[in-house]
């Protein structure tokens, strides 16, 4: 690189192989933009210049007529895009804050830029991270540390977080300075217009390589799918299942969590449900009627579930489309559709997943099935009066330590020392991940922390002899009891949604590493 040109910071996107030309790249008519021809970048590389109105920053109207002299704050904003050919493809570079958003949706490859940024990223010298975790909603969290760091002290979950941008110094033989990767890659490097051509040469050889599975193997175990053309072969793959009645590969779930404040949900043509399911998935396409897997598609894009409160209503809504739930498995990955988005997971890494959650047993309590509309506080109130061999303890706070947030020991303790933690399913992952973070919590406090086993005795009246002093966690089984929204699967664990089982698996992990015992029990609820 030119040692004595300016640092600059440049984003280069990789554009798509159907795209040829500018017309298939830019958002607005190229007779729309000002173009300027780059002849040290060869014939065809052209930048495209976008100019909006003059018009004053939005906080200057405040002092409209009452300063002296008045503000001539009126600026035009440019944004603008440079379409350079290299190494036999189409490289787009956005400049100013609205350059990226003048090219076309679909006209550039997706994670191009992560791709070099993992492949290029010195894993010592990571400067931020953003990752999307998938349990209860798509939660985006961005972690960025004052001094460069590794993973480990960016505090990442890499067994349940997908990484979706990742910032940080190159390594020596890597090309830049520093780089940011997601869609783009966002290199900053001392360089001028003429190197433009060989830094996107560079960066397009750096996605290619594989030196990324040394430095961050995890990576590899879960990614999304972002070709279009693969999209849209997927979504027809699950649409023509719905279409042959395959309907119990399928869930349905809200794509995000809900609270008690939902009591039951609109369908449409004045149907209300408890929970929806698959069953109402199944009413739903043969009222359509579709006759092919779009005219499907649009139909379940465009009539929605509604959530609704106790007074009927409605507090938000998501799509059918947003709220199906699919799981294919091929000879190698398993593919999941989980919030209109697909997923695919590695083949070892989704057999290991689905065999762990295989193998979790029931405890062998028999407990009673919920009522159709029984909620968790009232499930549990009712089975422990009904039950001489269970205690309750919902909602019966304590405080493991001195100005720390009060928690729940569990729901029901057995006198046989059994830890029932119990959620209802509400769809999805909705209320699982609190049920797998509430019992490693507890039973992490109850052998860890000698200030917290008095307070639990405290609620035990008259069992406090099942607490041993020390605790010992081989005294105390774990029950992780879901209400379902019908009938058993008969699959118990290996049923939930595969983001569900991968949160579920690190947490019962953890807990038999203590030395709990832990079982999954399906409690039903018949329609």
């Amino acid at each position: 690189m030119a040692e004595d040109a300016p640092i600059r910071t440049v984003s280069v996107y990789l554009l798509r192989k159907h795209v040829k030309s500018a017309s298939d790249a830019l958002e607005a008519e190229p007779d729309e933009l000002e173009e300027h021809r780059v002849p040290s970048l060869g014939q065809d590389a052209t930048l495209y210049v976008s100019r909006k109105r003059s018009r004053s920053p939005s906080w200057a109207t405040l002092f409209d007529g009452d300063v002296d002299p008045p503000l001539k704050l009126a600026r035009p904003s440019f944004s603008a895009v440079l379409l350079v050919e290299a190494s036999k493809r189409l490289f787009a570079l956005t400049f100013g804050t609205g350059g990226r958003w003048m090219l076309a949706r679909g006209s550039y490859e997706r994670n191009f830029g992560l791709r070099v940024a993992l492949n290029c990223v010195d894993p010592e010298q990571i400067r931020s991270v953003q990752s999307r975790t998938f349990v209860d909603t798509a939660l985006s969290i961005r972690r960025q540390v004052a001094e460069v760091s590794d993973i480990v002290g960016l505090d990442m979950d890499v067994q349940r977080d997908l990484l979706t941008v990742l910032e940080g110094s190159v390594r020596r033989d890597a090309v830049g300075k520093r780089l940011s990767g997601a869609d783009s890659a966002r290199l900053t490097e001392s360089l001028d217009a003429r190197q433009i051509k060989s830094i996107c040469s560079a960066l397009y050889r750096t996605s290619k390589k594989k030196v990324y599975k040394k430095y961050y193997p995890w990576t590899d175990w879960i990614s999304e799918v972002t070709d279009p053309d693969e999209i849209l072969q997927l979504d027809e793959r699950a649409l023509r299942c719905l279409l042959e009645g395959e309907f119990d590969r399928f869930d349905v779930f809200p794509p995000e969590m809900v609270n008690e404040d939902v009591v039951d949900y609109g369908t449409g043509r004045n149907t209300t449900v408890m929970e929806p399911t698959r069953a109402l998935l199944e009413k739903m396409v043969d009222r359509i009627g579709a006759p092919d897997p779009n005219a499907l598609a649009e139909a379940l894009k465009s009539n929605y579930i509604k959530a609704r409160n106790q007074d009927g209503d409605p507090i938000k809504r998501w799509s059918w489309w947003e709220c199906l739930y699919y799981e294919h498995r091929t000879n190698g990955d398993v593919l999941v559709l989980d919030r209109g988005l697909w997923f695919k997971v590695k083949r070892d890494e989704g057999r290991t997943v689905n065999d762990f959650a295989a193998s979790l047993e029931p405890s062998g309590l028999s407990l009673p099935d919920a009522t159709r509309a029984e909620i968790e506080k009232t499930y549990n109130a009712r089975v422990a009066a009904e039950r001489a061999d269970l205690r309750l303890l919902d909602r019966k706070l304590v405080e493991p330590m001195p100005g720390e947030s009060r928690i729940e020991i569990c729901d029901l303790f057995s006198d046989q020392g059994h830890m029932i933690h119990v959620k209802r399913r509400k769809g999805g992952s909705s209320g699982l991940s609190h049920l797998f973070g509430q019992a490693f919590v507890s039973s992490d406090l109850l052998v860890r922390e000698p200030r917290f086993v008095p307070q639990v005795r405290d609620q035990l009246g008259g069992w406090e002899q099942l607490i041993h002093d020390p605790p010992r966690a081989g005294d105390h089984q774990i029950v992780l009891a879901v209400i379902l929204a019908a009938e058993s699967s008969g699959e118990g664990a290996r049923a939930l949604p595969f983001f569900s089982k991968v949160f579920m698996r690190q947490n019962i992990q953890a807990l038999q590493t203590m030395g709990f015992q832990v079982h999954y029990d399906e409690i039903e609820a018949p329609i």
